[in-house]
């Protein structure tokens, strides 16, 4: 996806390889802690959205990261467009907790 190739770019550039597969994983290719904050903010930097490092830390490999990065994006794009006066209740507590997920 193109979230995958934007993502292994950032880790090749980080991590000085020279190439990334979607299987890989960080933290096995020489990542650490610095890096991964490092990471974390060019990747909320160019996405608009905010990762944290603990969200990156639980992702197993560069597929898996991409993926949680699309779906903030969606939820980013949904909290701007919602109208929460049209929510039912039910839909505001799932957003509710949602977001309580994510600080």
């Amino acid at each position: 996806s193109d979230t995958e190739k934007v993502l292994a770019a950032i880790w090749m550039s980080l991590l000085s390889v020279p190439s990334i597969g979607r299987n890989d994983r960080f933290f096995d290719l020489g990542g650490h802690s610095l890096l991964a904050a490092q990471a974390c903010a060019q990747i909320n930097t160019h996405f608009g959205i905010d990762l944290r490092v603990r969200t990156f830390y639980a992702a197993d490999d560069l597929a898996s990261l991409a993926a949680t990065i699309d779906e903030a994006i969606d939820f980013e794009g949904l909290l701007e467009n919602v109208d929460v006066d049209s929510l039912s209740d039910e839909q505001a507590e799932r957003l509710l907790a949602r977001m309580q997920q994510e600080a």
